[in-house]
């Protein structure tokens, strides 16, 4: 028996070509192994710079208590975004959607002095900025949710934010885990991503117990599968960004990373951290 019908409208952005000025991407999203629990419907308009989509989720009896939660779509957005390593889902209103660029300024005209019966008066001329619609669009391969992938994750995530009472340190680590998460799927560039996405691992990574530097990428590597020493760099661009520049070469430095950083490749790793968490946390053993 289904209790209630939860609605959210989420924008689709990829992680790695996020939404800019002149850019616009197209994602295809279909549901499949589908107990028509989950549907999902295009709704995005001629001028938005990311494909929207209305997802009704008909929620199952066994998360019915959680009907009245708040945060419904905030953690459909998470699920959804778990279940694809190219893409991240978020709400609309945090979204970067509207499409127009500014052309460059026109050098504005001389001043023209006008003779008064009191002498010379100076005119100046309004520089006036013009939008136009640019439009380079990215078609992305078509994506397919798993229902019942996205319903275990959702399950998942769900019996932690909802939990009654106090938080274990291990529950506490994994729901700041998740809310990083959230913080980088609303974001729009590589920065962001970067930024709350690289939290969202060591939350998760260091859930039962604190870990750095090789500890740290070994431990994430066991969990993962990742490649050690892409963890490692990682990590260290991570101490990077939490430092002050010290000179002009460290702000190149820092930007030619991010031109070819491959946010995607660090979002799988989150990905499969925060699922191994949560799935720790059901079996009741967070080692």
């Amino acid at each position: 028996m289904c209790a209630c019908t939860v609605t959210c409208e989420l924008a689709a952005k990829l992680v790695n070509n996020p939404p800019r000025e002149n850019l616009t991407t197209k994602i295809d999203v279909s549901v499949v192994n589908s107990d028509n629990y989950l549907k999902v419907e295009n709704t995005t308009k001629e001028e938005y710079k990311q494909s929207v989509y209305k997802f009704s989720l008909t929620v199952p009896a066994e998360i019915s208590s959680f009907c009245k939660y708040e945060w419904w779509c905030k953690l459909v957005s998470v699920a959804l975004s778990m279940l694809n390593p190219g893409v991240l889902f978020s709400e609309t209103q945090n979204s970067y959607l509207e499409q127009s660029v500014n052309k460059p300024r026109k050098k504005p005209k001389d001043p023209l002095f006008n003779n008064t019966p009191d002498g010379k008066s100076l005119q100046l001329y309004e520089i006036v900025t013009v939008k136009e619609q640019i439009k380079i669009e990215i078609t992305a391969s078509p994506i397919e949710i798993n229902e019942r992938e996205f319903l275990e994750i959702l399950k998942g995530l769900l019996n932690i934010f909802k939990k009654d009472g106090d938080r274990t340190l291990f529950e506490g680590n994994i729901v700041e885990a998740i809310n990083n998460y959230i913080n980088a799927l609303n974001g729009n560039n590589k920065e962001h991503f970067f930024k709350f996405l690289y939290i969202a691992l060591e939350k998760a990574a260091n859930a039962d117990k604190d870990r750095v530097s090789d500890e740290f990428d070994r431990n994430v590597s066991e969990l993962t599968h990742a490649d050690k020493e892409v963890i490692s760099k990682y990590r260290l661009l991570n101490d990077r960004v939490k430092h002050s520049f010290r000179n002009e070469k460290d702000r190149e430095i820092y930007k030619s990373f991010f031109k070819t950083i491959d946010i995607q490749g660090l979002k799988e790793i989150v990905d499969t951290a925060i699922k191994y968490r949560i799935k720790k946390h059901e079996s009741g053993n967070i080692r």
